[in-house]
């Protein structure tokens, strides 16, 4: 460089000095000079870490020095990069109803055991394990988007720890940054609870305005005999429930189809569920979440070991983490209607027990469940419960089936009375059923009654049949019957399985369930003592169909749940004997007939405007059938 070049890059320099010293001033702090300043050390970050991945890319992990090491901990994890290795330590939290395994690492969750539970295999009943499930906790600190899971954190906690009568055992994680900065994360559970206190919060962190990112995947277990229906069906068994807190509603994932189930709400969420046929693991916000996404997959045929994958992001404002109040609340057990009443802060969270439509569920909840919560109290056997509902039921119904019998026995001795003239009337008139139930109805109205009278003895039937419906909902979702015997059958949730086929009949399956075979019995008998009673009322193939219809039941039942069919054969077996009792020692023939005989003395000839509206109809309805004859 010769003495001219010196003296201009001289000049140059000072010029560029004096210009930053006296004319550029103080830079103005605003929204774009922070965005741009973020870019910039996101930039210089990104190029940062490119160079530490080239360094990493040349060695292999152990052969790293630990200046490499710590730039690159410092450049994921920045204030937090002490906290970046560690040696994994677990804990655990227990009452008598939960086991909760709890690591050092990210102070995550690792698994939940229920105690007192089995799998349909016998094993362990674990709700989730590490295998299965997996969470993390996403957040910006110091710039950098730092997963808080994959921190190592310290405990002064006794490594095993009991919920005792009045004593809430009580496990708190500490992750101490550089510069006074804190993570501190706390589990908190009572005994007889299934619900974990779940707290979070941060000090010396600046950083309003940024969200909390919580991540739970879950890749369901298979936990029952049956996993067809517990995947897809039009009763969702296995999904992610949520409450939306904008219009106070309670929805769910559709599990009626194999396809993907998305949903992305921008509306804030209370609470969601990962729910399955049983059981349910959830989490619960005091303050709710926002920008929430749900997702399920149904995995394949092949995959017999999970039900379903849920997957759910959220996000929690980081300035509802400032407290030091546990903010969160994890839920790990039973779809036990009054259990889940009972969780604080959740709103509609017993809606996760599944009862059917609202006029079903109305019926369940007010009259059935409580019933059958009333008769626990008594005894644990629940074929005896089931044994005491049925009684019970049966008995609030007995007016209106002594109606029904008492309505069809007046039918048969009204029809046995009748029946030399009606067929009379079909000699006469031969194909002409307009003449034939024009003329019958005078028979009908001269006895003081009339034909359609045979349906006043259905109705109490058809009262009946909601209960029934009812009762098709509460058994296969009831978790108390879960892995209790009784008789042959192993498991009332299940079906009885007497016997395995060499191959599957369509619809029926590939084992015989003897409850639904005595239930189908049973019906076929009721069916043909009916028909004993309505002989005249019931012709033609109409007579033979009826005895298609329990064989139908039959192969629609057959894998249901043994609570529910010998439910319906126990029901079958009383409506039996209730028959056989009003029939012999309730109803006399002899004494209708005379009732008969009196009210065609007092009626006869009356006509009812029903009667009169009805016989004009039938008239004017012949009155066409000739006119079109004539035409032909």
């Amino acid at each position: 460089m010769d003495r001219n070049q010196a003296i201009g890059l001289a000049l140059i320099a000072a010029m560029f000095i004096i210009y930053v010293q006296f004319f550029m001033g103080e830079p103005k702090v605003d929204e774009t000079a922070e965005s741009t300043t973020e870019q910039v050390e996101q930039k210089a970050t990104a190029d940062q870490d490119q160079e530490i991945s080239e360094v990493v890319e040349e060695e292999p992990e152990e052969e790293l020095s630990d200046s490499v090491k710590a730039a690159l901990a410092n450049n994921k994890f920045g204030s937090f990069a002490g906290l970046s290795q560690g040696q994994e330590e677990f804990f655990t939290l227990e009452n008598n109803l939960v086991e909760i395994k709890i690591s050092s690492q990210g102070a995550v969750i690792k698994s939940v055991r229920l105690k007192n539970r089995e799998t349909y295999l016998g094993e362990p009943l674990y709700l989730i394990d590490e295998e299965s499930s997996k969470q993390s906790l996403i957040t910006e600190l110091d710039g950098k988007k730092i997963d808080l899971s994959d921190l190592y954190y310290t405990s002064n906690s006794p490594k095993i720890m009991v919920a005792s009568e009045g004593d809430t055992a009580k496990l708190v994680f500490t992750g101490e940054g550089a510069g006074g900065k804190q993570i501190n994360i706390s589990y908190g559970l009572a005994p007889d609870q299934f619900t974990v206190d779940y707290g979070l919060s941060f000090k010396g962190i600046k950083n309003k305005g940024k969200d909390l990112i919580i991540s739970w995947d879950n890749h369901t277990k298979r936990l029952e005999k049956q996993l067809e229906g517990a995947r897809v069906g039009s009763r969702p068994e296995t999904t992610i429930n949520y409450f939306r807190t904008d219009n106070e509603e309670f929805k769910s994932l559709d599990a009626s189809s194999t396809d993907p189930q998305f949903d992305t709400l921008a509306s804030p969420v209370k609470w969601f569920s990962m729910s399955q046929k049983y059981f349910s693991a959830a989490l619960i916000s005091e303050n709710g979440f926002s920008n929430s996404q749900f997702k399920t997959i149904t995995p394949p045929e092949s995959d017999t070991t999970t039900v379903k994958e849920l997957y759910a992001t959220v996000a929690v404002p980081m300035k509802n983490l400032e407290g030091n109040s546990p903010e969160f609340k994890y839920y790990f057990g039973p779809n036990n209607y009054y259990v889940m009443q009972d969780v604080a802060g959740a709103p509609e969270f017993k809606e996760n027990v599944r009862f059917g439509w609202k006029i079903l569920a109305f019926i369940n909840k007010g009259l059935v469940l409580p019933i059958f919560h009333f008769l626990e109290r008594f005894t644990s056997n629940y074929g005896l419960i089931i044994f005491m509902l049925v009684l019970i039921i049966k008995l609030m119904l007995s007016p209106l089936t002594y109606k029904s019998y008492k309505s069809m026995a007046k039918m048969k001795v009204l029809n046995n009375l009748l029946k030399p003239e009606t067929d009379q009337l079909k000699e006469k008139y031969g194909d002409d059923q307009a003449k034939i139930q024009q003329e019958t109805m005078k028979l009908y109205q001269k006895m003081g009654t009339s034909p359609f009278a045979a349906m006043s003895g259905c109705i109490p039937m058809i009262l009946q049949m909601p209960i029934l419906f009812a009762l098709f909902n509460f058994f296969p979702f009831s978790v108390e019957l879960r892995g209790e015997s009784f008789l042959w059958a192993k498991d009332l949730s299940t079906y009885d399985s007497i016997a395995t086929l060499p191959f599957t009949i369509p619809f029926y399956g590939d084992h015989v369930s003897l409850f639904t075979l005595l239930m189908t019995l049973s019906t076929v008998l009721m069916t043909y003592t009916n028909s004993q009673m309505n002989s005249a009322q019931m012709q033609g193939p109409m007579k033979t169909i009826q005895y298609f219809t329990p064989v139908i039941i039959m192969f629609v039942l057959n894998s249901f749940p043994a609570g529910l069919t010998y439910y319906y054969f126990l029901s079958n077996i009383i409506t039996f004997g209730q028959q056989t009792l009003i029939k012999k020692f309730m109803i006399d023939d002899e004494k209708i007939e005379r009732q008969i005989e009196e009210n065609r003395k007092l009626k006869g000839g009356k006509k009812s405007k029903f009667q009169a509206k009805l016989e004009e109809a039938m008239k004017a309805q012949e009155s066409k059938a000739k006119k079109k004859a004539k035409r032909k």
